[in-house]
């Protein structure tokens, strides 16, 4: 809100359901946002296991369940686990990044809360609409996508089938909003950690743009690198969308 009580647009940023997030967001309110800006966003969230509607306090069945996994997946062997899939540098964690991950887990009710998450349904957007990929067709705004190549969860084919989708939205009334999809080299899940200052490149100049099409904003030329901590990150933009094997196609349509 403006000194003026006028609605200002924000720019959203999320990263993996962060973005999922951030769709659902513009899709709902497309008063309040200006862009978003999804880097390696997961297009699903929430199994809607059968027995619980996932609000707190959880039974007793849920509850052993919630309790059991949350403890298997809080040791610290399988946080290492999950950061070595997640990162594409294995210098980009270390033990620090674990001990406070782990440290998150340790206050009251933190299995109860992970047997809503795994209980939790779909959101109700997405259950209206039957699919991440008919969100984003309803999202009106600039859309900028910002991958790892290295991503074993959401991997770039998933990518170029978000980007074909932003290019035929189904909007009543056409905005002329444009989306833009960069790549980036020696990146896993997390572009934000692994990837910061690349990532900040990308998004400063994102958000200072009056138009973001690419005749007018140039994030970067031809091919950049930048020099991270733990390794060199090339950026690229991806203008390709077709280029995916047999497995990516299955990939998207059971994601899709």
């Amino acid at each position: 809100m403006g000194l003026n009580g006028e609605t200002i647009k924000c720019h959203l940023v999320g990263n993996s359901v962060g973005g999922h997030l951030a769709t659902i967001i513009a899709s709902e309110r497309p008063d309040l946002v200006r862009s978003i800006s999804l880097l390696n966003a997961t297009p699903v969230w929430g199994l809607g296991l059968p027995g619980w509607n996932a609000q707190l306090p959880p039974p007793v069945f849920p509850r052993a369940i919630g309790r059991f996994l949350f403890d298997q997946i809080r040791d610290y062997d399988t946080i290492n686990l999950y950061l070595a899939q997640a990162y594409s540098q294995r210098g980009a964690f270390d033990d620090d990044l674990v001990s406070k991950i782990r440290s998150c887990t340790e206050g009251q009710g933190g299995h109860a809360a992970f047997a809503s998450i795994v209980w939790s349904s779909p959101s109700s957007a997405l259950q209206r609409v039957g699919s991440f990929s008919s969100l984003l067709r309803r999202v009106s705004c600039d859309v900028l996508l910002l991958f790892g190549d290295d991503d074993d969860w959401c991997k770039p084919a998933y990518a170029k089938h978000m980007m074909k989708v932003l290019e035929e939205r189904d909007l009543k009334v056409p905005t002329g909003s444009t989306q833009r999809y960069f790549a980036l080299t020696n990146t896993g899940h997390c572009p934000n950690h692994e990837a910061p200052q690349a990532v900040a490149h990308a998004l400063s100049k994102w958000f200072l743009a009056e138009d973001r099409g690419k005749g007018h904003l140039f994030i970067i030329d031809g091919e950049t690198a930048f020099n991270e901590e733990w390794a060199n990150i090339d950026m690229r933009e991806v203008e390709n969308f077709d280029d995916l094997t047999l497995s990516d196609k299955l990939m998207v349509k059971m994601l899709a």
